[in-house]
């Protein structure tokens, strides 16, 4: 946010060089798998996602059971305004470099509605917090204290909320399945818990036949 707050116009042109690089991307087996988990589950499924490439919505997952904890880099807000939250304009287009400069074209397309100041990436910076209206911070606590299996995929454990919901279902010694490629607090908590296991290595590799198990055995 200080960076945002000195120089905007280069921090929009490094996001939207980032977001043509999240665009180009497509969703990989396990983003399929998490799909087919919640066609099984229905409202029995939540997905949080750290993620800010939008993949897992453009995978097929319902935006409603999905909690981008730390934003989406397809939308923009005015400030922390929830009611200006929006995709960014398809006139923006999809194939910014590092080298494309940022057109007084670009300022119209990335203004606020009163026009008179320049919108921002809807993601969490490292110098801001997590709240409930932008990025459902007290529904993922909720969720962690009612939750009967939590599957924690492909993360360090270096940020705050996903190591709350994770040291809270350790606590309640509910079951967690941890899906990394190397040791990690998260698969500290399933080894402490109880009920925990920690499978080694990718989630295309480990997530189908998980899914396909849960599917198997949701009612």
């Amino acid at each position: 946010h200080a960076a945002f707050s000195k120089m905007p116009e280069e921090v929009w042109r490094w996001y939207l060089y980032r977001r043509s690089v999240c665009r180009a991307a497509a969703p990989n087996r396990a983003h399929g798998a998490l799909v087919d988990l919640e066609r099984a589950l229905g409202d029995r499924f939540l997905l949080l996602t750290q993620n800010v490439d939008g993949l897992h919505l453009r995978a097929g997952n319902s935006p409603e059971r999905v909690y981008e904890i730390h934003g989406n880099i397809d939308f923009l807000r005015c400030g922390d305004d929830p009611a200006s939250l929006r995709p960014i304009p398809l006139a923006i287009g999809e194939h910014w470099t590092r080298e494309s400069p940022f057109t007084e074209e670009a300022r119209a397309l990335l203004s606020c509605c009163d026009g008179g100041r320049l919108s921002r990436p809807h993601v969490l910076w490292f110098d801001e917090y997590y709240d409930e209206a932008l990025f459902h911070f007290q529904s993922s606590i909720e969720a962690a204290v009612s939750a009967s299996l939590l599957i924690v995929v492909g993360t360090s454990g270096s940020t705050n909320l996903p190591m709350q919901v994770g040291a809270i279902v350790a606590r309640r010694g509910a079951p967690m399945i941890v899906i990394n490629s190397e040791p990690s607090p998260f698969s500290e908590f399933a080894e402490e818990s109880g009920a925990g296991y920690f499978a080694e290595g990718t989630a295309g590799d480990h997530l189908p036949p998980i899914v396909e198990y849960l599917g198997t055995h949701a009612g």
